[in-house]
């Protein structure tokens, strides 16, 4: 049987930086952009565990996401849980935490494109811009993150 503690601690981490992001982060844009911590935990979480895992993970946080935005629950439920079963598949690689850095922002790029296919935007261009920086910020925040929880939750192996 499983431990539930993993389970827990991915919940409470997600909950932490959805309300960090709706209170705080979702305020400021670098470039016409900003990151989306939410989605960095969502990956990071997929990527040392299974595609289910991660899948169930991304659906929560886009339930969260959506529900405190005050939008359509269905195109933020959707995109994440796409970009969190699709890291879950890369879990088997074990990657360190560079290679969790580029999969994570290759994670966000693909939530992100999936996101203006569900919801194309009025401006095309500028959104594909949006999404190509924002997936480089949760590149880069994905490091000491996804650092973290490889070292909080990866089992050791002797």
């Amino acid at each position: 049987m499983r431990q539930p503690v993993p389970i827990i601690c991915a919940i409470v981490m997600l909950l932490i930086a959805t309300v960090l992001q709706q209170g705080f982060l979702g305020r400021y844009l670098l470039f016409g952009s900003q990151m989306e911590l939410p989605v960095v935990v969502v990956l990071s979480f997929a990527l040392i565990s299974r595609p289910a895992a991660g899948g169930a993970l991304g659906l929560l946080s886009g339930v969260l996401t959506g529900g405190l935005s005050g939008v359509t629950l269905t195109y933020y439920a959707l995109s994440r849980v796409v970009g969190g079963y699709f890291l879950g598949t890369r879990a088997d690689s074990e990657p360190d935490y560079r290679a969790g850095a580029a999969w994570v922002a290759a994670g966000t790029l693909i939530s992100k494109l999936i996101m203006i296919l569900l919801a194309p935007p009025p401006a095309v261009m500028p959104a594909l811009g949006a999404t190509i920086l924002s997936a480089v910020y949760n590149g880069v925040v994905a490091i000491p993150v996804f650092a973290l929880i490889q070292r909080l939750f990866r089992p050791k192996v002797v």
